[in-house]
């Protein structure tokens, strides 16, 4: 599947030129890595032309050797990692993006009906001097929310979805250790509250006047824009989009602190918080809120120095 395409068209001829190639390479190609678990055949006639696929591509970036991990939980047949690496003889830009295959789904029987899967694409074996900047999703035309601060995205997809992953990467010093965060834990126990005072929030403020998107979904006949900020920290999950809009709102609830309290130095600033939220939100996407709220969760776990 070693197949590279330019991509400085727009949305849909992109997406028409990756069809073509797909057809074109379905049939002819040989993987270019072993296959995984739960693959056990490399049979390209199980190939479906009219079925989806991922393919990562290398948006900014020096030039060198970019190297992508696939890993796959659930779904059905695929081929395809797990690794793939883009060489690149020159710098990447927008206008000269290349782009590879990394995941195919394949014989429809082996999927059932409405049958999905997890897939995670990470960015391997970087250099010290390279920051993947962001990550931009699209399926099936649409464009999700811009991810930060992350080497690696995972997507829910299905036999016929297909996905386009943007890596934006820069170049320069390694990045600084990171900084502190506080988890909803903390911030939701009244012996802390005087730790709130820094953050210019108040644990009786409400939602809405943080995450306006919060509007949107209605909690034991409520909506979630109306309950407080401490009320968010102890929101439970569950399934379904509100069940993710809990857990995304309790891990922003705690982000949107830790980024408001200056010294504790949090990777994001408050406005990429409730940006990325609010945005999230919107989608209501499960996958991509929870995608979201792992990402603040860990950075609420950087270790707490606040008493």
């Amino acid at each position: 599947m070693n197949k590279l395409f330019t991509a400085h068209r727009g949305g849909a001829a992109i997406l028409a030129l990756a069809a073509a190639l797909f057809v074109g390479c379905a049939k002819s190609d040989s993987p270019t890595s072993p296959l995984t678990a739960p693959n056990n055949a490399a049979d390209y006639s199980l190939f479906d032309p009219e079925a989806g696929f991922i393919s990562v591509g290398v948006f900014t970036g020096s030039a060198g050797a970019y190297t992508y991990h696939t890993g796959v939980v659930g779904g059905g047949l695929w081929l395809g990692g797990p690794d793939v690496t883009i060489n690149l003889a020159t710098p990447a830009t927008p206008a000269n993006a290349e782009f590879h295959y990394v995941y195919f789904p394949v014989d429809a029987s082996t999927w059932g009906p409405g049958a999905t899967a997890q897939v995670t694409i990470s960015e391997t074996n970087m250099p010290a001097t390279r920051v993947v900047d962001s990550i931009r999703v699209a399926t099936n035309g649409v464009f999700q929310p811009t991810l930060f601060n992350v080497s690696s995205v995972t997507l829910q997809t299905g036999y016929n979805d297909v996905s386009f992953l943007k890596f934006y990467h820069s170049e320069g010093p390694p990045p600084p250790p990171p900084g502190k965060g506080c988890t909803p834990g903390y911030w939701k126990q009244s012996q802390h509250f005087d730790s709130w005072k820094p953050t210019g929030l108040s644990p009786s403020g409400l939602i809405g006047g943080v995450f306006s998107s919060s509007a949107l979904y209605t909690l034991s006949g409520k909506k979630m824009s109306n309950y407080t900020l401490v009320d968010g920290l102890a929101f439970k999950g569950g399934p379904g989009s509100l069940g993710a809009a809990q857990i995304l709102l309790r891990a922003a609830i705690a982000a949107d602190l830790n980024a408001r309290y200056s010294s504790l130095g949090y990777p994001w600033t408050a406005a990429q918080v409730v940006s990325a939220t609010n945005s999230a939100l919107s989608s209501a996407n499960r996958v991509t809120m929870l995608t979201l709220a792992a990402q603040l969760d860990e950075l609420n776990n950087l270790n707490c120095p606040l008493n």
